[in-house]
C-alpha cells in the first residue's frame, strides 16, 4: 500500500488512489459499506473502436443494430424481463469503511 502511495505521489497523481480489492473485501465483511445496485453487464464485441468495453444495463438491453454470428447476446424485446447478472458499486460510505480498513491494519478490532 505504501508503494503504491509513494509511486502515485511521484507521478504526479496525488494522494487518492484506488482501493478496489480493499472495498471487495470490506464488502463481504460488512456489506454496508457499498451501495450496490443490480446491472446486466454486457462486453462489446462488435465494435470497431469499442471491441472489449464494458456496457452496464439497469433495464433489459435493447440492441439496435443487427446481430453478428458470433454474438452470444441476443436482442431482447422492449417487454424482455430485466435479468441482472451482476452487482454493481455504485456508491461508499468511506468513514465507515476506513474504520474497518485501520481496525484490520492496526489489530484493533
Amino acid at each position: 500500500m505504501r508503494r503504491t502511495l509513494d509511486r502515485a505521489i511521484k507521478a504526479g497523481e496525488g494522494t487518492d488512489i484506488p482501493m478496489r480489492d480493499a472495498l471487495t473485501v470490506a464488502h463481504v465483511i460488512d456489506p454496508g459499506i457499498l451501495k450496490v445496485k443490480n446491472y446486466f453487464i454486457a462486453v462489446e464485441t462488435s465494435g470497431e473502436m469499442t471491441a472489449g468495453e464494458t456496457v452496464g444495463y439497469t433495464q433489459a438491453p435493447i440492441f439496435k443494430s443487427a446481430p453478428l454470428k458470433a454474438s452470444a447476446i441476443t436482442a431482447a424485446s422492449p417487454d424482455a424481463p430485466f435479468r441482472p447478472n451482476a452487482n454493481v458499486a455504485i456508491g461508499v460510505e468511506p468513514e465507515r469503511f476506513f474504520r474497518l480498513f485501520l481496525e484490520r491494519l492496526t489489530g484493533r478490532v
